[in-house]
């Protein structure tokens, strides 16, 4: 039935709850059907334990359930249509097994409590707890006790997932070559056909010209196993199984509080969803949601838990960019526009640019782009010579191959930084003979190859990569929230077809260990995003860590992804990402540490494992928003290629070295850093290719002469300036990240003791270093396993 297999549960509970039943006189029986329920005038007790949370000393009524006629032993309760209805404030206990029937309250301006005290209710057309009016509303599960509500059947299941998967399918296929600014997501009853979440359907009508069933006022697309127009909390420390076979699993549409329980949930669309504030403070979750696991409209807030999340059919079934195109991408790769393209050849300095883009996209031709730099031209004079594109664009394409034809690696818009000239005789490093070391020699007078992307592959539009695909697309998060966003703690295992973490505004984690494995972003936010501890795991996604503007203050952070590692990009506000403490590792296929505008460093251990292609880099700033990249504490360590180096600005207060090999360095070789008496200072193994490093730390010395040694290659640069490097260039096209695309093969994670992984993997038994942990001899260790 279910497509993961459900985990075994901790127990988080209050002490024994003994619970007695104390029928009083002249309480009724019922036989269920149409008749109503008799019900004496006294009320009924139920003697619980000592959770102040809630009074079960005075229960209003004990409701036996039973497909044979159910009973009532109590005030404000009846039995209609096989329906509990609840019309007045109070505490009602329930147990027994109900088939075709529900709880439902109507109890308008009162408060209502439900004990749940070994129930199972079936329902397969409707909800099992319908709370239409009431005040507030609590249902308690007590402790020791097992709870099954099922919504739907496994058919409506079933059928509500293959909705989604073609409403998704659809919405891809409509939109692959878009760019989407806005969204709005619908439910799986909206995907099949059914009309969206509205409040304007009435409360007390039914129209039979509808397109939709309405249950007195309750659409399809409202469905919830548990469903509250109220405010509702959920607590208790009893089992609760979900079956939202239907649509959602657990719903209110304003306030939802969620407390102790162990739940076991499994949705056909969202698995527990607030109207305008959640909040989760302690329990046990087991969701399976083929929607959004938690979401809220409004605010959302979780103190503790323990949390394993699956969305969709995982995060293994996500379509990726590079299994469609290997290498992320060509000229004109998914998320590419004319305007993309346009500007990343107007910074080539090419003429007619815009006119040239607009004119492959208008024929359609950018998506048969080569991914080779070296094949661009071929391909654009065969547009000509074939009548795809105009003759007119000739000059156009001669211009292009000029660019390239001087195209040095490094080099490519180093006009935008002025900071980044050559620092001098005396940095200009020499081979081990003393001679000056050549300029890499593998590319020499060529492009790049396209290992990881094509002409303008990886970039995508300025907006941060927030919106799902389409109107009628159905988001499948993990967490998500339209308001503020606050994680104070709880232990999550994650695994994700859409974003882990997703704010549609501010997204702060404080505390918690994540676990994640997600087929696009880690952990999101449109707007901020602000880390001030925690251990964050990102085993596999697109992007790691994306928002508009990132701050690291503390904690643990490991990310890898098919793409960027961190990705700072939005049109709100300057793009900024800044690490003031903390570990933060990154394995990136992309872009390691990504940001539209700025990228400072003032604290903390930083280790990028960056992209081995030249169309991307370790680091990667928006030189083009005037964006620089400053570093005035901690230790940081970016590997990579060169085709596109970011060097340190010369505003930053700690020394910074940038080094650039003649060749190629393979996986597996060693790096070591050395100061003028042949100590060493710091030393790397290499889990891909690259052919430069970035080194700053407290221990680098200005003026000092550094040796740098890789297998047979060996020079050495003085650092006679903050941001001394030996390349002649220094600023890539800065690409602006990217959507949906191939999945990481290597998992790199921060090592125990905060020193570079030799093979992306977290050791056995590892923690990420202590934050105030740095190194000045960062020996890999043997394995990275």
């Amino acid at each position: 039935m279910l497509n993961k297999k459900m985990k075994s549960k901790m127990g988080i509970g209050f002490a024994t709850v003994l619970a007695v039943a104390l029928l009083v006189a002249g309480c009724g029986t019922t036989t269920g059907g149409t008749e109503t329920a008799t019900v004496g005038t006294e009320s009924a007790t139920v003697v619980a334990s000592t959770d102040a949370s809630i009074d079960l000393s005075d229960v209003t009524a004990v409701i036996t359930l039973s497909d044979n006629g159910s009973v009532v032993s109590g005030n404000g309760a009846s039995v209609e249509d096989n329906d509990i209805v609840i019309t007045s404030g109070g505490t009602y206990s329930f147990s027994g097994t109900l088939t075709e029937g529900r709880i439902k309250v109507e109890a308008e301006g009162q408060d209502v409590t439900i004990v749940l005290n070994g129930v199972t209710i079936t329902n397969s057309e409707k909800d099992a707890i319908y709370i239409e009016y009431a005040n507030s509303a609590t249902i308690y599960v007590m402790e020791g006790t097992e709870n099954v509500l099922t919504s739907g059947t496994e058919t409506t299941y079933e059928e509500a997932k293959a909705a989604i998967d073609e409403a998704n399918a659809s919405a891809d296929d409509s939109t692959s070559s878009e760019d989407n600014t806005s969204t709005t997501e619908t439910s799986s009853a909206d995907a099949s056909g059914s009309a969206d979440d509205s409040e304007a359907v009435s409360d007390s009508a039914t129209s039979e010209g509808s397109t939709e069933a309405v249950d007195e006022g309750f659409s399809n697309s409202q469905k919830a196993t548990i469903m509250a127009k109220c405010n509702l909390t959920v607590s208790g420390s009893g089992s609760l199984t979900v079956n939202g076979y239907i649509n959602n699993g657990i719903q209110s549409k304003e306030i939802l509080t969620i407390s102790d329980v162990n739940l076991t949930l499994v949705s056909a669309n969202d698995g527990i969803k607030a109207g305008t504030e959640l909040n989760i403070t302690s329990g046990t979750f087991d969701i399976d949601s083929y929607g959004d696991a938690i979401q809220s409209d409004g605010t959302l807030n979780i103190s503790d838990g323990y949390f394993d999340i699956f969305t969709g059919n995982g995060s293994a079934s996500a379509e990726k960019k590079s299994e469609a195109m290997p290498g992320g991408g060509g000229m004109g790769g998914e998320r590419n526009s004319s305007d993309m393209i346009a500007k990343m050849l107007e910074r080539m300095g090419v003429d007619g640019a815009s006119d040239l883009a607009a004119a492959l996209e208008e024929a359609g031709a950018l998506e048969s782009a080569p991914r080779d730099m070296n094949s661009v031209v071929d391909w654009l004079n065969g547009l000509v010579e074939d009548g795809t594109i105009s003759a007119d664009y000739q000059t156009t394409i001669d211009a292009i191959e000029s660019a390239m034809s001087s195209f040095q690696p490094g080099q490519m818009g180093a006009q935008n930084q002025a900071d980044m000239q050559p620092t001098g005789d005396s940095s200009q490093a020499t081979d081990n003979t003393g001679n000056a070391a050549p300029q890499p020699t593998d590319m020499a007078g060529q492009a790049p190859q396209m290992a990881g992307g094509g002409f303008g592959g990886g970039m995508m539009n300025d907006t941060a990569d927030s919106v799902d695909s389409d109107s009628n697309s159905v988001s499948q998060k993990g967490i998500k929230a339209e308001g503020v966003m606050t994680i104070d703690g709880g232990t999550f295992t994650m695994d994700t077809v859409d974003d882990a973490i997703h704010g549609t505004s501010d997204v702060i984690i404080n505390s918690g260990t994540f676990d994640i494995t997600s087929g696009d972003d880690g952990v999101h936010s449109d707007t901020n995003l602000t880390v001030n501890g925690g251990t964050i795991t990102v085993e596999d996604s697109y992007e790691g860590i994306e928002a508009g503007v990132i701050t690291i203050n503390d904690g643990e952070v490991s990310v890898t992804s098919s793409d960027d590692g961190f990705n700072a990009s939005t049109t709100l506000t300057d793009p900024d990402i800044t690490i003031n403490g903390g570990v933060v590792y990154v394995n990136a296929s992309g872009d390691g540490l990504d940001s539209n505008k700025n990228l400072t460093i003032n604290g903390g251990t930083v280790y990028v494992d960056g992209p081995s292609d030249d169309m991307n880099a370790a680091i990667d700033i928006g030189t083009e928003n005037q964006g620089i990249f400053v570093i005035n504490g901690g230790t940081v360590t970016a590997v990579g290629s060169s085709g596109m180096l970011e060097n340190a600005d010369s505003s930053s207060t700690q020394q910074t070295i940038t080094y650039v090999f003649s060749e190629k360095l393979e996986e597996g070789t060693v790096i070591t850093v050395s100061d003028s008496s042949g100590n060493e200072v710091a030393s790397f193994t290499l889990i891909k290719s690259a052919s430069a490093v970035t080194y700053s730390s407290a221990d680098l010395v200005s003026g000092e002469t550094y040796t740098f040694t890789a297998g047979d290659q060996s020079g050495e640069i003085t650092a006679d300036s903050i941001n001394t490097t030996n390349s002649t260039g220094g600023m890539g096209m800065g690409g602006h990240g990217g959507g949906m695309g191939g999945r990481g093969m290597m998992k790199g994670q921060m090592p125990t003791d905060g020193q570079a992984p030799t093979g992306g993997q977290m050791p056995a038994g590892g923690q990420a270093p202590a934050n105030d942990q740095t190194t000045t001899n960062e020996q890999a260790p043997a394995s990275g396993n």
